[in-house]
């Protein structure tokens, strides 16, 4: 703030610390997972007072992904959602997946990552889980 520049460019919590030292100078965040969220701003349309910048939400393209799963798969019959539970982005992805594909009559199976080490037990309980999903060809 002392420099007295024209903007402020910035990522990540940055952008907060930089709002709470200014609310004069423009702020750009350079990306966001979600802005709205995580209270950088109140709408996408017009984000108010000194704060703009890049959103890469997701959530909004969720719908269309079970979309393109459904016409890929039509038979699936359930879905397994794997996400970084300390990943806000991710946690607001995939409540939004568990919810629509629960709407169009998949079984949901939420796995919640914390650390790395988490992965491979998780993979191995998602194959064990999949039992269930599988179709077991009748005979005529």
């Amino acid at each position: 703030m002392r420099l007295k520049v024209d903007v402020i460019v910035t990522v990540g919590s940055a952008v907060h610390a930089a709002r709470q030292a200014t609310s004069d100078i423009p702020i750009v965040f350079a990306v966001a997972t979600d802005p709205i969220g995580g209270g950088l701003i109140t709408s996408l349309a017009r984000p108010e007072g000194n704060i703009t910048g890049l959103s890469v939400q997701s959530p909004d393209l969720v719908g269309k992904r079970v979309e393109l799963l459904r016409e890929v798969i039509p038979g699936a019959r359930g879905l397994a959602i794997m996400a970084n539970a300390g990943y806000r982005a991710a946690e607001l992805e995939m409540n939004e997946m568990e919810g629509i594909a629960r709407a169009v009559g998949l079984e949901v199976i939420k796995v919640e990552i914390v650390q790395a080490a988490d992965i491979a037990p998780a993979i191995g309980g998602l194959k064990a889980a999949s039992m269930r999903f599988t179709r077991v060809p009748t005979r005529s």
